[in-house]
């Protein structure tokens, strides 16, 4: 129906036709939210407004002048059914609230075994760390252990290698030195010679021969023209022990030799600090290629070099000094020196 053919009157004129109350007709409104044709209704700036011909339908009773003692009993009627609405509602209301917080419950119970689960998930995942951590030094502290172990049986190598070699020396010293006394013991003693060294100028941290004993150095060249030949037939080592032993003699040449052969590995490991040695030994003894060539080894291995001063002071003095060593000292040309 229209608008404009609507009686519309407010809720309190609509009270006063009826004989019901403002409550009564609100909650009417309510009942009939669905069925608006049923009862018509309007909220207009916050007033609601009904329609006159419908209240006095619904309400007829209550209007009419002749049955105004019923309306106690209507108002009772409608007050009932409106505890009914409001316990239904409440009842409804009260087993929302209940059933959101079972699920609040049951939510929490379960964001609690989750965080409880994450935790110990977390503090087995910790002790994992801890353990494969302490795995990892011990592994760490037994290969330190191991690299300890290793450099220690290394130096005690070294310091026995050192000790034998030191053997070694001492006893090829006493053997050569037993062997030039027994061979020229008949010619020193024919001849009575005693050369005077005092005034002869003899190389730094050299020894003289034992009791100032003469002794010729035929036997040193002999020696190094074995050497020259055991190397030119490629017998290096064999090349190398008679160097020594000419060198040991205060041979230069057999001492340049030796350092050519620790420079280029040649027969015997190479060592700069051994060669270093035998080439500054070579060079006191006037050897004039060592001469040129101990500073420029002196600039370029200054580690190897002060190393190598020190082992030749060691060697230095075991070496025997000959009398014609005394005489001229070195006087050779470096025709069997070849350039390390």
């Amino acid at each position: 129906m229209p608008d404009s053919k609507i009686n519309w009157i407010t809720l309190e004129h609509a009270s006063e036709i009826s004989g019901a109350s403002v409550a009564i007709i609100q909650d009417t409104i309510r009942r009939y939210q669905d069925n608006p044709e049923a009862f018509r209704s309007k909220l207009e700036n916050d007033i609601y407004y009904v329609d006159q011909a419908q209240i006095l339908h619904l309400f007829s009773s209550s209007s009419h002048p002749t049955i105004k003692d019923k309306i106690p009993g209507t108002l009772f009627r409608w007050f009932d059914e409106l505890r009914k609405t409001y316990e239904n509602s409440l009842s409804s209301m009260q087993k929302k609230v209940e059933k959101v917080q079972d699920e609040n419950q049951q939510n929490l119970q379960q964001q609690y075994e989750t965080r409880i689960f994450e935790l110990e998930e977390q503090y087995q995942q910790q002790i994992l760390n801890l353990k494969q951590a302490h795995t990892e030094q011990i592994k760490l502290l037994k290969r330190n252990i191991l690299k300890l172990e290793k450099d220690i049986n290394f130096y005690q190598t070294q310091a026995t290698s050192q000790h034998e070699s030191m053997a070694q020396l001492n006893a090829r010293y006493d053997a050569i030195l037993f062997a030039l006394k027994g061979q020229h013991q008949s010619t020193y003693a024919e001849k009575n010679i005693t050369p005077a060294l005092q005034d002869t100028k003899q190389p730094d941290n050299i020894k003289p021969a034992p009791n100032n004993e003469p002794i010729t150095q035929h036997n040193s060249n002999s020696l190094l023209q074995s050497a020259f030949k055991a190397r030119d037939n490629q017998d290096y080592t064999l090349a190398n022990e008679l160097f020594e032993q000419a060198a040991m003699l205060g041979n230069n040449k057999a001492m340049g030799a030796l350092a050519k052969s620790y420079f280029t590995a040649q027969g015997v490991a190479q060592n700069y600090e051994k060669a270093i040695a035998w080439l500054y030994l070579a060079a006191e003894f006037k050897f004039e290629p060592a001469i040129q060539k101990i500073t420029q080894f002196k600039q370029n291995y200054p580690t190897q070099y002060q190393n190598g001063i020190e082992l030749a002071q060691a060697i230095g003095s075991q070496i025997l000094i000959t009398e014609d060593d005394a005489a001229q000292p070195s006087e050779q040309k470096p025709d069997n020196y070849h350039e390390a």
